[in-house]
């Protein structure tokens, strides 16, 4: 690891903490191979046409974000994906929704492919004893 600046550290950081989407890897690649997933999915099993499942999906993200405001859970694909199916018609469909936020969390880690040189950093990182806290970007 390069330090530019050595003269600004007396001595190396208790902790890093790194925001994941566009710092470790681009969010919107793996995001849109997620939505493709389960927007086949949902056609697949529900019939429902990709321009539908979009404007369900859509207006279920943002009651959501609406009923919860600034917290962790407005960003849950659980939430979003209920109430996407209520919109449509479906009501409660727990494990139908469970399976589609499945689908998109196994879709989206496949495709989330990390920036060159991050495995190197956190290896480095890893060597010093320096630990790196890792959490998603809130997107709100």
């Amino acid at each position: 690891m390069k330090i530019y600046n050595p003269e600004k550290f007396g001595r190396l950081p208790d902790a890093i903490l790194f925001d994941f989407d566009n710092t470790l890897y681009p969010y919107d690649p793996a995001h849109e191979a997620a939505m493709q997933a389960v927007r086949e999915k949902a056609a697949r099993s529900l019939s429902i046409e990709p321009a539908a499942f979009d404007k369900a999906f859509t207006e279920a993200r943002k009651q959501v974000k609406a009923r919860l405001g600034h917290t962790a859970s407005a960003h849950s694909r659980l939430l979003y994906m209920q109430r996407m199916l209520e919109l449509v018609g479906l009501g409660s469909q727990v494990l139908l929704a469970l399976d589609y936020e499945q689908t998109y969390w196994r879709t989206f880690l496949s495709n989330a492919i990390l920036f060159d040189d991050v495995k190197e950093l956190l290896d480095d990182l890893r060597i010093m004893g320096i630990p790196s806290l890792l959490r998603p970007r809130p997107s709100f």
